[in-house]
């Protein structure tokens, strides 16, 4: 799931993504230019749900664990 403060951001960057989408095909004639300009949009779009993402953690409970609040390595 998402963060919960994240939808608004989630949906502000849907609607711009989806906008440049749009304004690609009448923008560009070329195709390639089309589909390069839709794939890096469509890619932003992925960075953002990423990065506000909420992933599942299981912490397990022992006095001699160190925990942090991050991922990966510390």
């Amino acid at each position: 799931m998402f963060h919960k403060e994240g939808f608004q951001i989630i949906l502000i960057t849907f609607v711009l993504v989806a906008a440049i989408s749009i304004g690609a095909e009448y923008a560009f004639t070329n195709l390639c230019s089309q589909k390069g300009t839709q794939v890096v949009a469509i890619g932003i779009v992925v960075l953002v749900w990423q990065f506000l993402r909420t992933p599942k953690r299981d912490t397990p409970i022992d006095a001699a664990l160190v925990y942090a609040p991050v991922d990966g390595k510390v």
